[in-house]
């Protein structure tokens, strides 16, 4: 019995399917253990089911008056809303469910609606029913309810009650009509239990279509034992068959719910079974058979049924006999939640429902539209305490069954060890005795136990649910088989899950190991598949040939893994008799053949000298039982032990990773097989954890272990010391900081593991771990989530309402710009949104190494951009705009606070907020560095590689850059005033600082990390100029962090430059701001004018993105025919106009000079002059664009993002674009004459360009952007038709501009038509120099 109780199944597609199995586990626990109780004379089964059932009572509503009272005899709770009502309200008159044995009114009245059987036999319960419907039908005006508008509610056998009820109602004319009924998975008929949903789950659990029949006998006082008979029908004569028949029929369920149905075999009647239960013909029994002239008369009816319940035809069924004799029926199928009959109902999916929407707009609705509201019990508190009692008293008694740990001296886990082994043998223990005592087998409670705490949801994920069959139901090689089936359709159907077949990996821990390798090796000869590309063994059990091997001998009783142990589930894998182990441990069961067969692969001489040291002492050779040999056979397939196949086999299995543990008795099953597979030239990548145990790999969050690990997987293998070091004395909650670090390193290995095997990118684990389980919904913030130029953006306003206009604090989270995310940081900006009652702004931005640096930059400032020019919308007052961030976000604020010092038509940024900011890659030796080189969570090592990932670099000269081997000595002496050790407080390097010896600079270092010395990485290397014009600050800094001194130095340099400007506090708002961009040009125009004796006409065309492509070009256009045509107005020779424009305004004037030069009707042009034009938007892949992507003020992104936001208005596809995936290849083959970089002279390749491979088109791409293909937008396309006839053209070009290459290609084009040109190229000059035009500039 108890093990059919635990063989039921819970279906994947069931809602909540760990909740559901936990309770169906404890429900079937219970229900054994009463069973038992019953049969020990101690008390009647149902009585403990009622008690557990009834759990504990619902908190005190103060919203509702609640009334007890009885009417003859029965028992009725009466709920009462508070809130007075206009109007006379609905009665509902709700029966509960529970077969009619159990379930009640309330916990503290142990009373039940109506009296349960078996006390009180049939048909007791219907009747009290009744009694109880009509009493509230002819008093409902006395609770304030319009008798008009009565509902009968009801679910499982309470369901059966009100269609009985309402049956009996039909033709009572002295008591008002119900208005309608409400049956929630109803049981009606007792004819027939072979339907299509009594076969499909009839092992599903709560209600087995077993326990169905067994209930109704309890019911119905009747013997159990006829329960067989009913299920097979014999119970109902041919007659009665023949006459139920139009209304009781598989024939009648819609196919779509008869998927897998089979009609069961005829069954002979028998009478005596018929005579027994007669009574479940009758109505009140089964609701189902009752006349027409009854039926027909019904109220409106609400039907719920479940797919996964066995009573769900039933609904089915009734649903047609009521829509056949007209009542309106509304029938809700199927539901998405699993059937939990009377002990958990979930109320979630019935509320969701249209029709109690309808109900809480307070509209007179039917009973289609009614479904009520349940309270959730609270049974899980004292099935908790329940056994708990029961695992004290109980798992001591075994406990002597299991031996005692042996854990080395040496190993720093041994308090662990010794609790996970006492864990584990408790568990065993606990299990052992519920099947002694008959409630539960040993095995059917460990599965149990393990599959009760599942993992939270993840809305990031779409699961499929395959599981291979277990042993001793399913002997081995049932499993294998499994196993075998799932990998071979998963290789044929990769592609339809969007997998690469080429990139499949398999992979099993310990006996998962073993499947894993026996699959590998029986696809080995497989053509008609894809090759596996790699096997992954986690400590896997591979042979059963040497229980006496080295491992086995030295860890024979550590945890958890004992040899006693691993041997006694390797027989019962195999279904084996226990009483074979001794002989085993001997030795017996091997033949001489089979000794000398596998002695070349199994055997203590292939195992390393240096894993024998622990005391390993060759054991005594026994002679073979040929009995033993022949019954132990199974054990020496290569199935079962897969280090014992054939050398052909081996020879071409894939590459694979092996995890082998010192502590682990399987260690040398795995070192055997690396050995094995070296020896055919498979590659093994294999990581010996020097102190781990079996099944450490998925305890390494919680201790040290994993440093073990990542000593082996990080790029930087000396990484690992840092996990080793001692926490600094008088830190603050130093385990909660060991946890978090430790699950920091944890993720990381995992995530370099799944990168060394091509499955994902190394920080896609870490960033779904730090995203971590989202806050509920805050009922005191709005929050709104939108995109800003694909950057997402999450915005937090307070409720309640504002006494003005808010403060608006923009927020950029940390994460060294690789991970980290808005749901991360999702409290922190909550908790500031409400303590400071302002609008916060979270910005998403991009994450390298996907888009390597400076792509978080844009986004930020895009972020940051949009909310200064919508704080109208936010309700925020303009001048109170705070930018903060925390590590790496700090960094981005800082960056953009110096950016927008010369935005004037922006509002001025109020305060800037650096929680530990990293500001500087100039020197890794401060005080701080020193210090905390080793202190989680950023240890300085850290600090490097971090680096390497954020600029999407192999990190190769870590060491070098981690000694400052990258800073040039001129640059090093530039910055010594800022970035120096003699400027930190002689108060933070009490902790053992030590001046670091000098290093030499190393030119190809710099080279390859030479961005970390930029302004917009390290922004304390700004100039004096932008940091006396800073807004106020706030920084904080932490002791044990090694970007301390980051903070104390930036501190510094703002107060050093408060002094400089005057003011005695910290930098204010912009005291001294510095020309805007607008009034640059003007300064140039200006000085043109005067300088050149010219009339200068500056256009003010209209910008993007609010007037997108061609607007600016219409506007110059315009404005420039304008000024030929009334030339003579201004005093201005004909001859002599020029067209002149610096970046996109070289475009454009490129563009206006290309329109006019076939015109006839003006004047023509005697020149243009392009500075640092952008004149293509083909290829941005040129030398220019790869030498200096990363070089201030034009970065390549930032070409491209600005390109598309004139041409789109947007920056969609952009990536595309990078990659070139907008252009066709005809296309390209067509202008690769004018835009290649062939046409690129050599002495501009050599600052390390390479030729990039061809993108794939991809066409809904270039649909967006094919206007770039237009002379107005990229004039380096234009004809050469055109291009001869231009005027006389000037270029400027600058080295350090991705902008170079597109003044160099046009300079060839003019030239090779015949069109003079004077270029200048500014060897030291970068893009947007103009705008930093001044006297000296202009000498030049």
């Amino acid at each position: 019995m108890h093990q059919k109780g635990a063989l039921e199944e819970v279906p994947p597609d069931a809602d909540q399917p760990a909740k559901l199995r936990f309770y169906h586990c404890m429900y079937t626990l219970m229900e054994i253990l009463a069973k038992n109780l019953n049969h020990l004379g101690i008390l009647e089964e149902h009585t403990l089911i009622r008690l557990i059932v009834d759990g504990l009572p619902a908190w005190w509503d103060s919203q509702l008056s609640i009334k007890d009272l009885h009417f003859d005899g029965v028992p009725m709770r009466i709920y009462l809303p508070g809130k007075p009502s206009a109007s006379k309200r609905r009665g509902v008159v709700f029966i509960h469910g529970g077969c009619g044995i159990f379930g009640s009114i309330s916990k503290e009245l142990k009373e039940k609606m109506y009296h349960l059987a078996p006390e009180h036999k049939y048909p007791a319960q219907t009747l009290e029913c009744l009694t109880a419907t009509e009493h509230f039908l002819r008093t409902a005006e006395t609770y304030g309810v319009d008798p008009a508008r009565v509902i009968v509610c009801g679910d499982s056998v309470g369901g059966t009650f009100t269609a009985s009820v309402c049956q009996e109602l039909v033709h009572r004319t002295d008591i008002p009509k119900i208005r309608a009924q409400v049956l929630i998975y109803p049981f009606l008929q007792a004819l027939n239990f072979n339907l299509p949903s009594h076969q499909k789950n009839a092992a599903i659990a709560f209600l087995s279509r077993e326990r169905t029949v067994h209930f109704i006998l309890k019911y119905l006082n009747k013997n159990c034992s006829l329960k067989e008979p009913i299920l097979a029908g014999s119970h109902v004569p041919e007659s009665i068959n023949l006459k139920y028949r139009k209304w009781i029929n598989p024939d009648l369920i819609p196919d779509v719910f008869k998927l897998g149905y089979k009609p069961p075999l005829p069954t002979l009647f028998l009478p005596q079974v018929h005579e027994e239960v007669q009574e479940l013909f009758e109505p009140r029994v089964s609701p189902l058979l009752a006349e027409d002239a009854v039926v027909c008369g019904l109220p409106d009816t609400c039907i719920v049924t479940c797919e996964h319940d066995v009573l769900r035809d039933e609904g089915l069924l009734y649903k047609k006999r009521l829509e056949d004799n007209n009542p309106s029926s509304l029938c809700v199928e199927p539901l998405g939640v699993q059937r939990c009959p009377d002990l958990v109902i979930e109320p979630k999916r019935v509320q969701d429902l249209p029709a109690v929407e309808s109900l809480k707009k307070g509209e007179d609705t039917t009973a289609g539209s009614f479904l009520g509201s349940y309270q959730h019990g609270k049974m899980e508190i004292l099935l908790a305490i329940f056994l708990a009692v029961l695992a004290g008293i109980v798992a001591m008694a075994f406990y002597y069954e299991h031996p005692k740990a042996e854990i080395p001296h040496g190993i720093r886990e041994r308090q662990k060890l010794y609790v996970l082994h006492y864990l584990m043998n408790f568990g065993f223990g606990l299990a052992k005795f519920l099947d002694k005592v008959g409630i539960i087998s040993e095995v059917h409670f460990l599965r149990a136990l393990m599959e009760t705490i599942p993992p939270s949801k993840d809305t990031c994920l779409l699961i499929k649910d395959l599981r291979y069959r277990l042993a001793p139901e399913h002997p081995f090689p049932a499993q294998f088989e499994d196993c075998l089936t799932a990998t071979i359709h998963f290789l044929r159907t990769a592609q339809e899950h969007g997998v690469d077949p080429s990139r499949v990996v398999i992979c099993g821990d310990s006996s998962g190991g073993t499947l894993t390798a026996a699959v590998a090796q029986a696809l080995v000869n497989r053509t008609d598949l894809p090759k596996l590309r790699a096997q992954i063994l986690i400590y896997p059990f591979l042979q059963c040939v040497d229980f006496n091997l080295p491992s086995y001998q030295q860890n024979e009783r550590i945890p958890i893994l004992l040899k006693e142990r691993t041997l006694v589930l390797g027989l019962k894998y195999v279904n084996l008799d226990l009483g074979l182990v001794k002989g085993i441990f001997k030795g017996c069961h091997v033949s001489e053949d089979q000794r000398l067969q596998y002695q070349k692969w199994v055997n203590p001489d292939h195992i390393p000298h240096e894993f024998k040291t622990r005391g390993y002492k060759p054991s005594p050779t026994y002679l073979p039982s040929e009995e033993m040999c022949e019954v132990a056979n199974p054990l020496f397939d290569p199935v079962f032990s897969p280090l014992l196949a054939e050398d052909s086999v081996i020879a071409q299995l894939p590459e694979t990773f092996l995890l082998t543990c010192e502590l682990d008795v399987l260690r040398d099953d795995g070192l055997l097989y690396k050995k094995r597979l070296e020896e055919h030239g498979i590659k093994v990548t294999w990581c010996h954890l020097q102190e781990g145990f079996h099944g450490t790999v998925f305890l390494a969050p919680f201790g040290r272990l994993s440093s073990c690990i990542i000593e082996e997987f990080l790029p930087m293998k000396s990484l690992g010391k840092y996990m080793l070091t001692k926490l600094p004395p008088g830190i603050e909650q130093p385990l909660k900081l060991r946890f978090f670090h430790s699950l920091l390193i944890t993720t990381m290995v995992a995530g370099k593991i799944l990168e060394k095997l091509g499955i994902c990118n190394d920080l896609t684990i870490l960033r779904v771990a730090l995203d971590g389980i989202p806050p509920w919904r805050d009922s005191k913030l709005l929050i709104k989530d939108l995109t800003v130029d694909e950057v997402p953006v999450r915005i937090y306003q307070p409720k309640r309402p504002p006494t003005g206009k808010r403060r608006g604090i923009l927020y950029f989270h940390g994460g060294a710009g690789t991970f980290g995310s808005i749901r991360a940081f999702e409290r922190v900006c909550r908790y500031m949104a409400k303590k400071c009652n302002s609008v916060v702004v979270s910005v998403g931005y991009r994450l390298a190494p996907e888009h390597p640096y400076p792509g978080q930059y844009f986004d930020c400032l895009c972020a940051t951009l949009y909310f200064m020019r919508n704080l109208e919308e936010y309700h925020v007052d303009p001048g109170l705009i705070i930018l903060s961030g925390d590590s790496c976000g700090a960094n981005f604020a800082t960056v953009i606070c110096q950016i927008l010092l010369n935005a004037r038509d922006l509002p001025k940024v109020r305060a800037q907020v650096l929680l530990y900011p990293g500001l500087q890659g100039l020197d890794f030796h401060l005080p701080s560095y020193q210090q905390n080189a080793f202190v989680p969570m950023l240890p300085q090592k850290l600090i490097i590689y971090f680096c390497f990932r954020y600029l999407n670099r192999k990190p190769t000269f870590w060491r070098d850059v981690l000694q400052n081997c990258h800073v040039p000595e001129s640059m090093r002496h530039r910055y010594k005033k800022w970035v120096s050790a003699d400027l930190i407080p002689d108060e933070f390097k009490i902790r053992g600082y030590i001046p670091p010896k000098p290093t030499s600079y190393k030119p190809e270092v710099h080279e390859a990390v030479k961005e970390i010395l930029d302004a917009t990485f390290s922004p304390l290397l700004a100039e004096d100029s932008i940091i006396c014009q800073l807004p106020e600050s706030y920084i904080v800094t932490c002791e044990f962090d090694v970007l301390r001194d980051d903070g104390l130095l930036y501190k510094k340099r703002l107060e050093d430059n408060d002094s400089i400007s005057g003011e005695k506090m910290h930098p204010k708002l912009n005291p001294n701001p510095t020309k805007s961009l607008s009034e640059t040009h003007e300064e140039l125009c200006r000085f043109i004018a005067r300088e050149s004796e010219s009339v200068v006409v500056s256009v003010g065309y209209r910008l993007a993105p609010e007037h997108k492509y061609p607007a600016a070009y219409e506007d110059c256009l315009s404005a420039t025919l304008h000024f030929l045509q009334h030339l003579q107005h201004y005093g201005v020779d004909p001859a002599r106009v020029t067209v002149c424009g610096d970046s996109a305004g070289g475009n454009l004037a490129a563009a206006v000079s290309q329109t006019l030069a076939g015109r006839s009707d003006l004047p023509r042009l005697r020149a243009q002059i392009l500075i640092y034009p952008g004149l293509q938007a083909l290829d941005f892949n040129l030398p220019s664009y790869q030498q200096n992507r990363g070089v201030p003020l034009l970065f390549r992104e930032r070409a491209a993002f600005f390109a598309l936001l004139y041409l789109n208005g947007d920056a969609l596809h952009m990536q595309e674009v990078l990659d070139g995936s907008h252009i066709p290849p005809d296309m390209r083959l067509k202008y690769r004459k004018w835009v290649s970089p062939d046409n690129i002279p050599e002495e501009f390749k050599v600052r390390g360009v390479k030729p990039l491979r061809p993108t794939d088109f991809i066409a809904e791409v270039y649909e967006t952007v094919k206007r770039f293909c237009e002379p107005n937008l990229c004039p380096l396309l234009a004809e050469d038709s055109v291009v001869h006839q231009l005027p006389e053209s000037f270029i400027l070009t600058c080295e350090y501009d991705v902008l170079r290459d597109d003044g160099l290609l046009y300079k060839k084009r003019l030239e090779d038509n015949g069109v003079p040109v004077t270029w200048y190229h500014l060897e030291d000059g970068f893009h947007g120099i103009l705008n930093s035009f001044n006297i000296t500039w202009k000498a030049r």
